[in-house]
């Protein structure tokens, strides 16, 4: 076969390839140069101007599956509570609890817990110790703190045949 017959079958399978994917026109023509062809493309049409806009991004946040009460459960939320005091401090699934009822208060790092959450509640079931199993429920039910302030979330410990209340807050 003529290699020129053969550049212009494959430029004209081009162009035919090209112009069946409807993205504008394709035309071969001769070129100035003897055996040479040119390819002209035609850019597609522009959209038109009444094509709809995309919908705007939404820019109020919504809840997420790991927010309760407006609280950040994937951030460091703090829990209080009293007689005794006790502190708990929640960094995902890390849990640090200190019982400052006992003499010498020892923060303690308790076993990783992955909190099951619905929409008004998000419970961590772990262990404390000697004390036993142990199950933190924070419960997006604003709680009134000593201090006559009030905190997004209400807290309660089970531990060691124990219940403990209390208040928590993102921070």
């Amino acid at each position: 076969m003529n290699p020129l017959r053969s550049q212009r079958l494959a430029a004209a399978g081009l162009a035919l390839a090209l112009a069946g994917c409807g993205q504008g026109s394709v035309t071969v023509a001769p070129g100035n140069d003897a055996g040479n062809e040119t390819m002209n493309l035609t850019p597609p049409p522009p959209e038109p101007a009444n094509m709809a806009e995309p919908a705007p991004v939404n820019a109020t946040a919504t809840p997420s599956a790991s927010t309760l009460g407006g609280v950040d459960l994937a951030g460091k939320v703090r829990a209080t509570g009293q007689e005794p005091f006790w502190l708990l401090e929640i960094h995902g699934s890390t849990l640090v609890y200190t019982d400052y009822s006992v003499e010498t208060p020892q923060p303690a790092t308790l076993a990783p817990a992955a909190p099951v959450i619905t929409a008004t509640s998000a419970t961590y079931s772990t262990s404390y110790g000697q004390a036993g199993p142990m199950t933190v429920t924070l419960t997006a039910q604003p709680c009134d703190t000593p201090a006559e302030t009030v905190l997004p979330l209400t807290v309660k410990i089970q531990v060691g045949g124990q219940t403990r209340e209390g208040c928590a807050e993102q921070g």
